[in-house]
Formats: C-alpha cells, sequence, structure tokens
C-alpha cells in the first residue's frame, strides 16, 4: 500500500488509487499507463513537489516500496526521512534514481544496490550513514554519485579508505570523505 511505504498515515492523502484513470493524482507521484513509476517529494518548502502538510514527524521508507515494481524514480529530499535504507530498493529492476539527500537515514549503504543496472543517481548526502561503501557499487554504471560533500555539513562518515572503484564510477565532481568530519579552514 503506498500509505506504508511513505510513512504517512492513510487519512493524510487521498482516498483513491495514484494511478487510476479517475483520480485527480497525487502530488509528487507520477503515473505511467497504471503504475507508479516515479517518487518525488521535497520538504524544502512550498512547491509543487512538497507535501500538503509537512512537519517534523519522522518518516520512514519502508522495504514495502518493492511493491511498486515499475518505479524509477525515488526523490525524497529533507523528508526526515529515519532509520536505515531497505534493502528491498534492490528489487526494484527499473530504478534509475534514488535522491534521498538531506535527511536522517543511519545506517549502511546496502549491497543489494549494487545489483540495480538501471541506476544512473544515487545521491545519499547529508544523512547518517556510515560504515564501508560496498564494493558492489562498483557494479554501478552511474552518472550522478553524491554520498558526502567533503564537509561538516555531509554527516555522513564513511569507513576509511573510501573505495578506488567509487571514484572511477561517480562524477568528477564528486566530493568523497571519510572518517570523522571536521569543519572547514577558511
Amino acid at each position: 500500500h503506498i500509505y506504508t511505504v511513505m510513512g504517512w498515515a492513510s487519512t493524510d492523502l487521498p482516498s483513491t488509487y495514484p494511478c487510476a484513470s479517475d483520480s485527480n493524482g497525487w502530488i509528487g507521484l507520477e503515473c505511467d499507463q497504471g503504475h507508479v513509476v516515479g517518487i518525488s517529494l521535497s520538504g524544502e518548502g512550498e512547491g509543487e513537489n512538497s507535501p500538503p502538510v509537512m512537519d517534523d514527524t519522522p518518516r520512514q521508507l519502508s522495504g514495502a516500496v518493492a511493491i511498486l515494481s515499475e518505479l524509477e524514480t525515488i526523490t525524497l529530499n529533507n523528508m526526515n526521512i529515519q532509520g536505515t535504507l531497505p534493502r528491498e530498493l534492490a528489487q526494484l529492476s527499473r530504478l534509475r534514481t534514488i535522491s534521498l539527500q538531506q535527511n536522517r537515514i543511519s545506517g549502511t549503504i546496502p549491497m543489494e544496490l549494487g545489483g540495480l543496472s538501471s541506476l544512473r543517481t544515487l545521491s545519499l548526502f547529508w544523512n547518517r550513514l556510515s560504515g564501508t561503501i560496498p564494493a558492489e557499487l562498483e557494479n554501478l554504471d552511474l552518472d550522478v554519485c553524491s554520498l558526502t560533500m567533503g564537509n561538516v555539513w555531509s554527516r555522513n562518515e564513511f569507513d576509511c579508505p573510501i573505495p578506488n572503484h567509487l571514484s572511477a564510477a561517480c562524477t568528477s565532481d564528486a566530493m568523497l570523505h571519510c572518517g570523522p568530519l571536521t569543519p572547514l579552514a577558511y
């Protein structure tokens, strides 16, 4: 159920299926032939992709996301998402974009994400991720890879050293940092 995936109570969203022909559409959901293919919400204020009521309620991206088998895009930036990245994301074989930046996601990056052959964008900076970056990410042909921003604001603290394969997989403007983060000297 889409409510479970997004972590909202069913009373917060319309009662119709989001991609039904008689649906008025849901903010932030993209449909194609009756299937949810994109989730794009931002908690950065008012706008067409902001939820109707944004508050500080903790949210979680549930493993139930795997029921959206046609999903190509998950963009949930600054949405107060907590918990860990669900391994079930790896079941979404059409997934091209994972952008979960500026949340409170903790734990490690699941190695299973390395099996997402369609994935082109992986943006996870400004969370609370830690541990070793999985070698399986080497399998990805990423156009955009933002795991840290190389400064105190990133919050992610990956184990050193950052694998060489990751530098090659990410775009040249990716700023990678590992270990405890310290303020930049000006």
